[in-house]
């Protein structure tokens, strides 16, 4: 009898196993056919595109007013996109420091008939005639503009935007470090390569453009001579990139040199002359060209120039003054 009721106990249990493994094996087989695999977590969206600085515009050949020789290259600057999102526009700049044939059509009134030309000289919209040779002796057709007082570098920035409608002016000193800078580090093929310096120089500026370039194809952005730049909060000017006068280690990006009274020291007037530096032969500076908002009637097949308006924001911290 108790071997009945164990041999009985032993066929429920077994029946019962077999019961949960059916019943598992239906919800298992259920499972896959209601849902088949997991249904993937929701993807958040991908985060809009951020800005893009805008590429460099194409170089042209500036003409000079009134000369049927002389052309201003200038040369296509990229944009830039700040930390903050803000966008600074491309713009142009001079392939080379301004030469003395470039200057001599503004300071000589080469553009105004020959009766009209002495009286034009007058020291306000024009600048009076220097003391001695304003190019030193150095060399002139080629050579860089130098001694050039900033209010004479605005001047005549001021005069080429007149006569050819575009938008030129000196750069702030953000504009000429992104011009200096933005395509590479400009001393990688080492200072001798691309600068004239005190150690190279022989004690004199040289022609322009017989150096190496930097990436974006300008010259002498260091050394041969400083390049007057407006501050970037608007109410001075430094020269920046340093000159033949500085010693090879000081002629770098970060060079800048506020106005001293030393670079008019044998300057007789009192006033002293807003147009010449008589003891600066390592001042000179470079135009640039900005962009428009709203492109003008093109002059002469060149492209448009610009608004003037407001400098743009600075890109950089300011170096500290060099002494």
């Amino acid at each position: 009898m108790r071997d009945r009721r164990t041999a009985s106990a032993a066929r429920c249990l077994l029946l019962a196993a077999l019961a949960g493994c059916g019943g598992s094996a239906g919800d298992a087989s259920g499972g896959a056919a209601g849902g088949g695999e997991a249904a993937e977590e929701p993807r958040a969206p991908d985060p809009p595109p951020g800005p893009v600085a805008p590429p460099a515009p194409a170089p042209f050949l500036q003409p000079v007013p009134a000369s049927a020789t002389v052309a201003i290259e200038m040369v296509g600057v990229p944009g830039k996109v700040l930390a903050d999102g803000a966008v600074l526009p491309p713009f142009w700049i001079a392939k080379t420091e301004l030469t003395w044939d470039a200057y001599d059509v503004y300071r000589l009134c080469e553009d105004l008939p020959y009766r009209l030309r002495d009286a034009a000289i007058d020291g306000e919209t024009r600048p009076t005639r220097p003391y001695g040779a304003p190019d030193y002796g150095f060399g002139h057709e080629g050579w860089p503009a130098m001694s050039i007082a900033r209010e004479a570098a605005e001047a005549y920035c001021a005069w080429l935007a007149e006569k050819t409608g575009r938008a030129y002016r000196l750069p702030t000193e953000s504009e000429w470090e992104r011009a200096c800078t933005a395509a590479g580090d400009p001393l990688a093929a080492g200072i001798d390569a691309v600068a004239w310096t005190f150690d190279n120089a022989n004690d004199q500026t040289h022609p322009v453009g017989k150096k190496a370039p930097n990436a974006l194809g300008l010259h002498d952005m260091l050394g041969n001579v400083g390049e007057w730049c407006r501050t970037d909060d608007g109410i001075g000017h430094v020269l920046r990139g340093g000159s033949y006068f500085e010693m090879s280690g000081e002629v770098t990006p970060a060079f800048r040199a506020p106005q001293l009274p030393s670079w008019q020291a044998r300057d007789p007037q009192i006033p002293k002359s807003v147009w010449w530096l008589s003891d600066g032969p390592f001042v000179g500076f470079r135009p640039l060209c900005a962009m428009a908002e709203t492109a003008p009637a093109q002059k002469n097949d060149q492209p448009p120039g610009a608004n003037p308006g407001a400098a743009p924001a600075s890109d950089t911290p300011r170096p500290g003054d060099r002494q």
